[in-house]
């Protein structure tokens, strides 16, 4: 019979006592998802278009629209395989805007929720499977990129299912060794670093093996199988690993990246956080933290729980290390699929926990604090440059002939995407004397320069010193975006 404990979470009842006993209904733990579903998708969509689209999903839809062999063409000369931008591909087919280009992802986060849940109930129980399913519903790090038209949304499902699917293997075997196989090839062909994920599970194969004393072939040739189903792709991405061991724009991560990585994915918080809250959220944290240690130390009993600590643990060790010997790589959105595997271990550290008032202090706690976190990822002050409404206000006030110019990629790209390449524009620009050149035979040009951070001033100086020599028709600005309307020389 299922009660209602302290937490607010159902578990075993214990036997009656002797005497009248008021019982609760009986509630079965799935029945809990429902709600944690909700919340996890309103969030998701919550201010779905606060932001203009960004440089790296304004190249997801130049990857996604042509046809399937132009698609697969233009990816292989990128860094990411192409399975996102297949999807994206037929998805851009039903529909158009900021929205729906970002729905697949907000759909894919969301599906994380419930299969975190049951990964969390196969590997321990209900109850750790609904924790860790609501911390994953409010973590900022999954809403930010459940948000984003980019394949880690996707990455982090398929990453919760391989995890759920070796377990299924090991304990019941059958047919779930294929799923884990095509699972785990579908996300190599999502991201590179699912490779490093596929490290984590192997090494955690390998420890099962050497603690039960036994040899067992069935991992070995799942795993080999997911590789063979990469092998058509396999030369692309040695070529790719090739140009960026040779450069690559990431700069090279510090000492302690791992332990900013670790608490990123738990609490990650915009730059725009209130200093007053910091506190706040850095004590979650280190409340967090020791739940991962209370999970971790409870593998003695249950060493299941040791293939989500891998999962997170491989991946990071291994972006650093090929970081910091070979060429720097690591970034944080690189590893937020791990966010469900941590949250699963902390979940498991506040099972363990034997007074059931401390546990739900703990929950409450942690709730609270991940609840703070999220009002600066909704913040305006956090947005992307406004480049929607500067793209806007040139296309409707483009006479024929006027070229736009851009200082940047970060916003030529988006600039194409909103005009649908009815503007003609040039590739981005630093040097003034390729600006002369560029604008020789105008009668009118437009200079588009967008900045991260800082001030308005500091981006107006930077820009009008590198348009000396040219009058100023009109200026407008916007969110991190000075538009200039020029007086070419023709």
């Amino acid at each position: 019979m299922l009660a209602v404990n302290a937490t607010g979470l159902p578990q075993e009842a214990e036997a009656p006592a002797s005497g009248p006993r008021i019982t609760l209904p009986q509630i079965h733990p799935a029945f809990w998802l429902i709600p944690i579903i909700g919340i996890a998708l309103i969030l998701r969509l919550w201010g779905l278009e606060r932001d203009s689209v960004w440089l790296d999903e304004a190249a997801s839809v130049g990857f996604a629209e042509p046809p399937l062999p132009a698609l697969l063409d233009e990816v292989s000369r990128d860094s990411n395989p192409p399975l996102y931008f297949v999807l994206l591909h037929f998805w851009l087919k039903l529909g158009q805007g900021d929205a729906w280009l970002r729905l697949p992802s907000v759909i894919l986060g969301t599906m994380v929720v419930p299969v975190t849940a049951l990964l969390g109930r196969a590997l321990v129980g209900w109850r750790t499977g609904i924790l860790a399913s609501l911390f994953v519903a409010v973590s900022s790090l999954q809403i930010d990129y459940s948000q984003e038209a980019r394949g880690y949304a996707l990455l982090t499902l398929l990453t919760v299912v391989s995890i759920l699917l070796l377990h299924r293997a090991q304990t019941s075997g059958g047919v779930s060794w294929l799923g884990y196989a095509i699972v785990t090839a579908l996300a190599l062909y999502t991201h590179h670093y699912a490779w490093f994920l596929l490290a984590g599970e192997a090494c955690y194969v390998l420890l099962i093996m050497v603690l039960r004393r036994k040899w067992d072939w069935r991992p070995c040739l799942a795993m080999a199988g997911a590789g063979a189903l990469y092998l058509p792709w396999l030369p692309v991405f040695v070529d790719r690993f090739m140009v960026t061991s040779a450069d690559f724009w990431i700069e090279r991560p510090g000492v302690w990246a791992w332990w900013d990585t670790l608490h990123d994915l738990a609490f990650y918080s915009p730059p725009v956080h209130d200093p007053r809250l910091r506190l706040l959220v850095n004590g979650g944290w280190w409340l967090a933290l020791s739940m991962v240690g209370v999970g971790l130390a409870s593998a003695w009993r249950r060493p299941q729980v040791l293939l989500p600590a891998l999962a997170i643990l491989v991946p990071i060790a291994f972006g650093l290390l090929v970081s910091w010997i070979v060429v720097p790589i690591f970034i944080l959105r690189y590893v937020s699929f791990t966010v469900p595997a941590f949250w699963i271990v902390a979940a498991r550290g506040i099972d363990v926990v034997p007074a059931q008032l401390v546990r739900g202090g703990v929950i409450l706690v942690l709730l609270t604090c991940m609840l703070f976190n999220l009002p600066p990822l909704y913040d305006p002050a956090s947005n992307w440059m406004d480049l929607r409404s500067a793209a806007e206000l040139v296309q409707s006030n483009a006479r024929p002939g006027d070229l736009v110019v851009h200082e940047s990629l970060h916003t030529e790209l988006p600039f194409a995407y909103y005009t649908r390449d009815e503007l003609e524009q040039t590739s981005w620009i630093e040097d003034p004397s390729d600006l002369r050149d560029a604008i020789e035979p105008r009668a009118r040009f437009w200079y588009v320069r967008g900045f991260d951070s800082g001030s308005d001033e500091i981006a107006e100086r930077e820009a009008r010193a590198f348009l000396a020599g040219s009058p100023v028709l009109q200026q407008y600005r916007f969110w991190r975006v000075h538009v200039f309307l020029m007086q070419g020389p023709g």
